[in-house]
């Protein structure tokens, strides 16, 4: 014998629950999660305790160029058209001079609305963040740096991925900016390739730049913090 239960019925979604889910899914996305988190944490120790001014750039095979700069990705793969696809944000929060508008609350905003995506733009975003720097004339002894975020090597760029992050980097020693690079490699065969290219950047650059390569995600708050002392000591 046996017995067997037929449930029906209609679910209606209460409203703002794709938003919650996709919020959801994004804290638990490791090692997202923990890259977001240093990051965080980084802008509001600067913020305490210098007077910083902030900017922001998100990257993947494009570099952001607003606020409100956006990428569609599919939902579920490239290979199932059904699942759809979405809007993503990609902000970018231009650096502001004026007393007092350090953008911080900007930033972390722009921060906390960042999702995972492939492609590593790293010559796009380093010519979007350098660019921030040609109009400030309002803080003239401010030292300038870009801290650059990636867990991978750069693929997207021309003449060649390699060569757009080396423009870039000169463009940087050119404007005195200081480029640090932290690169999250969690995968040990490509962490020699990363740290040639990433060296090779912050070499080019000059200006007391450096590159930090971390292979546990739960380090990077030491890193973040290094780059912040070095920041300290470059602007005595």
């Amino acid at each position: 014998s046996g017995a067997a239960t037929t449930l029906t019925g209609v679910v209606t979604p209460q409203a703002g629950y794709k938003a919650k889910y996709f919020d959801l899914a994004r804290k638990h996305t490791h090692p997202f999660a923990e890259s977001v988190e240093a990051a965080s944490n980084f802008f509001k120790l600067m913020n305490s305790n210098t007077d910083a001014h902030f900017g922001f750039v998100a990257f993947n095979q494009l570099a952001g160029q607003v606020a409100t700069t956006t990428f569609q990705e599919e939902l579920v793969a490239s290979n199932y058209p059904a699942g759809g696809t979405r809007l993503f944000p990609l902000p970018a929060i231009d650096l502001n001079a004026a007393v007092g508008q350090t953008n911080a609350e900007q930033v972390q905003t722009a921060l906390a609305q960042t999702v995972p995506d492939g492609n590593t733009n790293i010559g796009g975003a380093l010519n979007r963040a350098q660019a921030m720097f040609s109009a400030q004339t309002n803080r003239p002894n401010a030292k300038k740096a870009i801290i650059l975020f990636t867990d991978g090597t750069p693929t997207v760029g021309n003449p060649s991925p390699e060569q757009a992050c080396f423009t870039a980097a000169n463009l940087c020693r050119q404007k005195g900016i200081a480029v640090f690079i932290i690169g999250l490699s969690l995968d040990a065969s490509e962490r020699s390739e990363q740290a040639q290219v990433c060296n090779q950047i912050t070499g080019i650059a000059g200006n007391g730049g450096r590159f930090f390569q971390v292979t546990d995600a739960s380090k990077l708050n030491a890193a973040f913090s290094s780059i912040a002392r070095n920041l300290t000591q470059l602007n005595q």
